[in-house]
């Protein structure tokens, strides 16, 4: 919030009482991507509890695996995970694990039936406590963390309406080594059409 040496108007007072709290929320809200943990990262291989019962790893000794963060009744969740589901068939045989990760605070019902419904083809663990979510720094949802075979953090994309698979796809396979940095940067960032 800026301080102004001049008095202002009385139409210009009410706008800056109006905009001021705009600038704190973005100052609360928006620095959220900040906190997340870097590229790097150890990720944590802890045993989390199965929706559909029995306990599991959080990653496998494979060259990446992809978490998939997400939040029961959310529109952007289904969206992702049907994008995902597709992006599973486009890389199967290949050394990748998934697993879909919800909060331990979600109804557990909700997470199954949008799963069954989105044809999402992995597991999902249930983050109890959110032990994952706090050590990851994550507040979005829905969001894919890619971990390498060397259990450190190697890509965190959030979701996108356009061309998400593509961009998840492209961040597996440069994990896999199957695509350069430059080609990386090409698949993030494709060059405008005329």
């Amino acid at each position: 919030i800026r301080l102004h040496a001049r008095p202002l108007s009385g139409r210009a007072t009410h706008l800056a009482v109006l905009i001021a709290p705009l600038g704190l929320l973005s100052a609360v809200f928006h620095p959220a991507t900040a906190t997340r943990a870097a590229v790097g990262t150890p990720v944590p291989n802890t045993e989390m509890p199965l929706l559909e019962g029995g306990k599991a790893n959080v990653l496998r000794d494979v060259e990446a695996s992809v978490l998939v963060f997400f939040r029961p009744n959310q529109e952007r969740s289904a969206g992702a995970l049907r994008e995902l589901a597709e992006c599973q068939k486009g890389l199967a045989g290949k050394p990748v694990h998934w697993v879909g990760i919800v909060s331990g605070s979600v109804p557990t019902e909700a997470a199954a039936a949008l799963v069954r419904e989105t044809g999402f083809g992995a597991p999902v663990l249930v983050d109890a406590g959110d032990a994952l979510y706090g050590a990851l720094g994550l507040a979005l949802h829905p969001v894919v963390v890619i971990v390498g075979r060397d259990q450190k953090l190697a890509a965190f994309e959030p979701f996108r309406s356009v061309d998400f698979c593509s961009v998840v796809r492209a961040r597996i396979r440069h994990v896999l080594r199957e695509i350069s940095d430059d080609e990386l940067r090409l698949a993030l960032d494709p060059p405008k059409s005329a």
